[in-house]
C-alpha cells in the first residue's frame, strides 16, 4: 500500500480524531471515506448542493466584479491558511 502525507492543522484534527474515536474509526479510515465519496461525486467543493435526497441543485448567482474579487480574495485566504 502507498502512503501519503497531507498536511491538517492540530485543532481540526484533533477534534476530527476525537470524533472518530468515538464512532469507532481511525482518522485514516475516515479520510478514506471521504475521498471516495468525493469521487463518487457525493461531495463536491464550491460546484454544487446535493440535498438529502441525492438530487442536484445548482443554483447560479450573478455578483458584481467587487464582490467577486472580494470571494476570490477570501478563497485564496482559505487555501493559504489551510496550507500553514
Amino acid at each position: 500500500m502507498n502512503t501519503t502525507t497531507i498536511a491538517i492543522q492540530k485543532n481540526i484534527r484533533d477534534k476530527a480524531m476525537n470524533r472518530a474515536k468515538q464512532e469507532g474509526f481511525s482518522l485514516g479510515t475516515i479520510v478514506k471515506i471521504l475521498l471516495n465519496d468525493y469521487i463518487e461525486g457525493h461531495i463536491c467543493i464550491g460546484t454544487k448542493i446535493l440535498n438529502n435526497t441525492g438530487v442536484e441543485k445548482a443554483e447560479y448567482i450573478p455578483v458584481d466584479k467587487e464582490t467577486q474579487e472580494m470571494m476570490d480574495r477570501t478563497v485564496s485566504e482559505l487555501h493559504q491558511n489551510i496550507s500553514e
